[in-house]
C-alpha cells in the first residue's frame, strides 16, 4: 500500500527543513551538513497520577540525499519540548560529521 504520495512526502520534508532553518530545531542550522526534523512532546501519566512529558526530536541529515536518521527521546522532561532533545541530536550528529 502507498502511505502517501510523493507530493505529500515532499511537503512534509519541506516543513521539516523549515523547522531546522528557523523553527524549534534551529540549533541544527548552520552546520556543514544539512538537516530536517521535527520536535515534539508526549504526555504520560505517572504512577502517582501526575502528568509528565517526554521531549523528542526526529530528523535526518543531508536533505538532498539523506544519509542518517536520528531520533532522540528525553523521558520525563518537563521543559520546552525540543529544548533538551535537539542539542543532544546536534552533539551526536556533530560527532559523526566532525570526528
Amino acid at each position: 500500500a502507498t502511505v502517501m504520495s510523493a507530493d505529500e512526502a515532499e511537503t512534509i520534508g519541506n516543513y521539516m527543513i523549515t523547522t531546522v532553518q528557523s523553527g524549534t530545531a534551529s540549533a541544527l542550522s548552520g552546520a556543514s551538513y544539512t538537516a530536517a526534523g521535527k520536535t515534539g512532546s508526549a504526555e504520560y501519566d505517572t504512577a502517582s497520577g501526575e502528568r509528565g512529558t517526554h521531549s523528542w526530536f526526529v530528523g535526518y541529515t543531508n536533505v538532498d540525499n539523506p544519509e542518517l536518521v536520528i531520533s532522540v527521546i528525553i523521558e520525563g522532561y518537563d521543559g520546552n519540548a525540543g529544548a533538551k532533545a535537539v542539542p543532544i541530536a546536534k552533539q551526536v550528529l556533530d560527532s559523526y560529521y566532525y570526528q
